[in-house]
């Protein structure tokens, strides 16, 4: 199968005097892994539910395959729709499920056979083939309306938070799956979630939503290592904010001197004067954190001491909180080491010293006095 392009044009929605989508725009290629990312209410849904048909923008334009498709009723579109809910007949097998639209289109019946045990097969569930909803996990319930949904051979597959109802485990399993299926049919995919998590491990690109505009759209890695502002730094994993002044400027760091911290050295990733107000992030991974002071013979790096104040163990690493002498808070998540290891154990409230590479801090919002 090959994958639709969208083109989202100037699209607005108002709910009476709400407006859910502000001007929007985007284009999404053929057979790319597209993820729209953010909180409850800022207008992922309803710009799935547009492109599905299932709601008219109040202005603007939808294309897909280069053609306006908003006179289209849904079923003209060449698009389907998995919701969160599965939206399956709980009265019908499995078989029956999925061969629902064949069986409308009235194709005869070792195409429907054929057709039905190869998505079927696809999704996995061909032991599962005579059961109805009832006898299906969660899981497989879901999988059986991917199987309805592909069958219909869409160019373009929407899903709404497909994987909200199950459990932690059973949506990685099923993540994995979606993501194995959208290599082997190469359609384009369109990915709704608040999770980025989710968005993060399988999508080409995300578009991070806010108040129904696009904050930033990119690769995993360019939204994750460089936010556009500081709501996608936060929304997009945990980070620590620190505020400051510029007080010198060299040629790829910047000096800014902080309430908190007092001066530390920040990468130049955007343009900047002396005396502008920044905003500057650092993941929490980047971080260091040992009970010896560091041998710092690079300038670049900074380095403060503190308190542990809370430790929480994960299993692949430890979240520590460490409070700095002079009453800041950083987040640092420290991976395991291998079991034989010289470094001293670090429990609560033992005095630590952390450090961090400029290179591994970004700039997120400039402030000209």
């Amino acid at each position: 199968m090959i994958g639709g392009t969208v083109n989202v044009k100037n699209i607005s929605k108002y709910f009476d005097s709400a407006r859910v989508l502000n001007d929007i725009s985007i284009e999404i290629k053929s057979g790319e892994f597209f993820s729209l990312l953010g909180p409850s209410g800022c207008g992922k849904t309803t710009l799935l539910r547009i492109i599905a048909g299932f709601e008219m923008p109040t202005s603007g334009d939808l294309l897909l395959d280069e053609e306006s498709v908003l006179s289209k009723p849904p079923n003209q579109r060449h698009v389907n729709t998995i919701f969160q809910n599965y939206a399956l007949f709980p009265h019908l097998s499995v078989f029956e499920n999925v061969a629902f639209s064949l069986r409308l289109k009235k194709l005869d019946k070792k195409t429907i056979q054929n057709k039905v045990e190869e998505y079927v097969g696809l999704v996995q569930l061909q032991d599962h083939i005579g059961k109805y909803p009832a006898q299906l996990s969660g899981g497989q319930k879901q999988r059986v309306s991917i199987a309805r949904a592909l069958i219909n051979e869409p160019r373009v597959l929407l899903l709404d938070e497909p994987l909200s109802a199950l459990d932690a485990k059973l949506r990685h399993e099923l993540l994995v799956e979606l993501d194995r299926i959208h290599d082997i049919i190469g359609i384009t995919f369109i990915y709704v979630t608040h999770d980025q998590e989710e968005a993060m491990s399988v999508s080409d690109r995300i578009a991070v939503m806010k108040d129904g505009v696009f904050l930033q759209i990119g690769t995993p890695f360019e939204i994750y290592e460089s936010p556009s502002d500081l709501f996608v730094a936060d929304f997009i994993g945990a980070s620590n904010t620190i505020q400051g002044k510029v007080v010198e400027i060299y040629e790829k760091y910047a000096r800014i001197n902080t309430p908190e911290l007092g001066e530390i050295l920040v990468d130049l990733d955007k343009p900047l004067k002396a005396k502008d107000h920044v905003v500057v992030t650092l993941r929490p991974e980047k971080m260091h954190i040992s009970k010896h002071c560091p041998s710092l013979d690079a300038p670049k790096v900074n380095c403060v001491s503190g308190t542990v104040e809370q430790m929480i163990y994960t299993g692949s690493h430890t979240r520590f909180v460490v409070k700095t002498d002079q009453g800041f808070e950083f987040k640092i998540f420290k991976q395991h080491a291998q079991y034989f290891t010289t470094e001293e154990p670090i429990t609560w409230e033992d005095r630590v010293y952390i450090w961090w590479n400029a290179d591994d801090s970004f700039i997120v919002e400039v402030k000209h006095p």
